[in-house]
């Protein structure tokens, strides 16, 4: 069975133009295509929590075991490289619990309280310390997952830093809890990704924690690209590119998901590991 666990709405265009996807939408479509679950991890930001909430109200008496799961894409960066970097690394962190959504909410809060602006763009930064604080005094109500090419670890693989690469897993599996930790494959047929995904099972197989393959998603179908490219460069000063960056970022069906990882020459066994491991790594989370 698998579960999307890395998804945003409409609510992630609170720095940039970034998504157009609505959550009612986003979960008729995982409903659909017979995921699951699907979890919202809107980029640093939970303002879709409460829309989210609703609907999963309103689908449970038809779907009572499809799965809502909250959380937030956070840009994770130490506290020395505050105002100092030009890097803001993307992490995925997942509410197993009341609890957790609780410390989700308190980091949030620390985030945007910080806030500064870098070459016109309001950054809000969680750092290393704050998740020690928060989460370190009372851990196993949040998992952890890796997120994209803009994640640490992604980096520190790209540019062959063994060292650091071994540290950010081993700082994840001490903060979080082994169980709480994923490694992020993603489908793609770009080399960094095809990289970074043979790396990371070899990694998590050597550390004993999951992989788990997310989509990333910024718009549904396919299709919708031209659409979603065209939102994102609305504004008149942005001359971003889409093609590349956003190219996979759609909820694909878990047919494309297996035959896109397949570039990344993952065995069979591989690639279902990676699904499956979606909804084992969400196993626990409770319905609060």
């Amino acid at each position: 069975m698998f579960v999307s666990l890395h998804n945003h709405s409409q609510y992630s265009n609170t720095h940039l133009l970034d998504c157009i996807i609505k959550p009612k939408d986003l979960v008729n479509r995982a409903i659909t295509l017979g995921f699951g679950g699907v979890a919202l991890t809107d980029h640093d930001c939970l303002s879709g929590a409460v829309e989210l909430l609703r609907i999963r109200d309103e689908i449970k008496e038809k779907n009572p075991d499809f799965k809502i799961i909250l959380g937030n894409e956070i840009y994770l960066i130490d506290e020395t490289e505050i105002k100092n970097t030009n890097k803001y690394y993307h992490f995925i962190l997942l509410a197993k619990d009341l609890t957790g959504w609780e410390q989700l909410k308190q980091l949030s809060t620390r985030a945007w309280q910080r806030y500064y602006f870098e070459k016109g763009v309001k950054r809000t930064p969680t750092t290393n310390q704050d998740i020690e604080e928060i989460v370190g005094k009372n851990p196993g109500h949040l998992l952890c997952s890796t997120a994209c090419l803009g994640g640490r670890l992604n980096c520190y693989i790209l540019n062959h830093q063994v060292k650091e690469a071994n540290n950010f897993v081993r700082w994840c599996i001490k903060v979080f809890g082994k169980q709480n930790v994923a490694l992020e494959l993603q489908p793609s047929d770009s080399e960094e990704q095809v990289t970074v995904n043979k790396v990371l099972v070899k990694m998590a197989n050597h550390y004993d924690v999951r992989y788990i393959v997310t989509t990333d998603t910024h718009y549904l179908e396919k299709e919708d690209a031209g659409v979603h490219g065209a939102f994102i460069n609305s504004r008149q000063s942005s001359d971003r590119e889409v093609d590349k960056f956003y190219k996979y970022t759609y909820m694909m069906d878990l047919e494309e998901v297996a035959s896109l990882l397949k570039l990344s020459d993952l065995s069979e066994n591989e690639i279902a590991n990676a699904i499956n491991n979606t909804s084992a790594f969400v196993r626990d989370i409770e319905n609060y």
